[in-house]
């Protein structure tokens, strides 16, 4: 269901169709337009395209845009929201998104309600739902270079310039990290949140015919079943990392933050391994480890979750960093490779 929220002055709804008027009149004021990162006015029928694609962002990733008001008011405002970059005419070009992409903030108000403060509370909900609800590992934003006061709230907000990143072009964009944020986790949360993520690739993996799941694709040459196989021994990795810190010994292996080269090779190795296996009991062991892995976040305490500098191999991060990267985390990115390759889009690597 897609989330509303409230701030101390706004309530932010999932954007619909039904705003397509009043966001064409605020994409046609040339002094908002300007102000976006192209700068280029927009068409009704540019924002007509534009608006499916925030509707339909929130169908399949669950979180995307919402419709600004103020809660004294009925009228549309303005938006915000986080969602993943994609191609757009006059914005960001097919080739900035050939290594993949990120999940940007957005935002857009306007004029009168301008100086107000609107846009730095409505930037900070977005902000605050992305990395405490759908737990995204960083997200990114860019402005138009002459947008000061973007500027002013994006860096007020945590976010830092990096110019390595140029999604679109020569416009400054920013990044805040998931360690970066400062969040309040709590294990009931994220339980709540391992759930969640496991009930959408649940549901997903619902639709796939038995006669499909040896059929290669997913993820380059792998199969829906080589996807199970390899997120139930990431699983069990992470299950015996807890335990092993729990008994206060130190890890054979941090399922976490493994260099690129070493990932694909124990990725690879953990494929051979399970390649044989019939689907039942590789079924069977997907289950069985989700619940291993429920039960293992359930025994460690709090204080152990949320600690810093635990595990060497985590750095300056918290020990539940590494647990959402093996469960929740794990599954969204499998669960969209999963939707993709139904819809004929199969991804072209293995994880």
């Amino acid at each position: 269901m897609p989330a509303e929220i409230e701030t101390p002055r706004l309530r932010l709804r999932p954007i619909t169709f039904d705003d397509l008027p009043a966001l064409a009149q605020l994409w046609a004021d040339p002094e908002v337009i300007k102000f976006l990162p192209t700068g280029e006015p927009r068409s009704v029928k540019a924002t007509q395209v534009e608006l499916s694609y925030m509707v339909n962002h929130w169908q399949e990733h669950g979180f995307g845009t919402w419709a600004v008001r103020l809660k004294a008011e009925s009228v549309f405002i303005g938006y915000c929201g986080i969602q993943y970059l994609h191609q757009e005419p006059g914005g960001v070009s097919a080739e900035a998104l050939r290594h993949g992409t990120d999940v940007e903030v957005i935002a857009g108000l306007a004029r009168p309600y301008w100086g107000q403060g609107i846009a730095s509370e409505a930037t900070e909900a977005a902000l605050r739902y992305g990395f405490e609800t759908v737990l995204l590992p960083r997200i990114v934003a860019a402005i138009h270079p002459a947008n000061d006061t973007s500027r002013h709230i994006l860096e007020k907000m945590g976010l830092k310039y990096d110019a390595s990143i140029n999604y679109y072009g020569d416009c400054p964009h920013f990044v805040i990290r998931q360690e970066e944020y400062e969040m309040e986790m709590t294990r009931s949360h994220l339980l709540q949140l391992i759930q969640s993520e496991r009930e959408v690739l649940e549901a997903a993996l619902a639709q796939v015919r038995e006669d499909r799941m040896d059929e290669p694709g997913v993820c380059g040459a792998w199969s829906v079943k080589d996807v199970l196989a390899h997120i139930a021994a990431w699983e069990e990795l992470m299950v015996r990392c807890l335990r092993e810190i729990q008994d206060r010994a130190v890890p054979v292996l941090v399922p976490y933050g493994i260099p690129d080269d070493a990932l694909d090779e124990l990725n690879g190795q953990i494929r051979e391994e399970n390649r044989e296996k019939p689907l039942d009991q590789v079924l069977e062991e997907f289950q069985r480890s989700y619940g291993e892995s429920v039960r293992a976040v359930e025994a460690t305490p709090e204080e152990e979750l949320l600690a810093v500098g635990r595990v060497e191999e985590l750095g300056n991060e918290p020990l539940w960093h590494m647990v959402a990267a093996n469960t929740c985390w794990h599954y969204r990115d499998h669960g969209a490779s999963l939707e993709a390759w139904q819809k004929g889009l199969g991804g072209d690597k293995a994880p």
